[in-house]
């Protein structure tokens, strides 16, 4: 679970992060030190496979 919440995360960061950026009056090239680096599609495929991991993941209750 905790990897599925860092990967959807780090896609909210990347969709939201430029016009928060952008109304704090930051230019691009600081958005690239604080921006995920990873591209968009990556992120969607990584958050897959987590949540396919968590999907597959035996209870550990009874």
């Amino acid at each position: 679970m905790e990897e599925l919440q860092d990967h959807l995360g780090a896609l909210n960061d990347l969709m939201s992060g430029p016009n928060v950026l952008a109304e704090l009056g930051s230019d691009e090239e600081a958005a690239k030190g604080i921006l995920p680096q990873k591209k968009k599609g990556d992120l969607i495929r990584m958050a897959q496979n987590a949540l396919d991991d968590v999907i597959d993941a035996k209870r550990y209750w009874r």
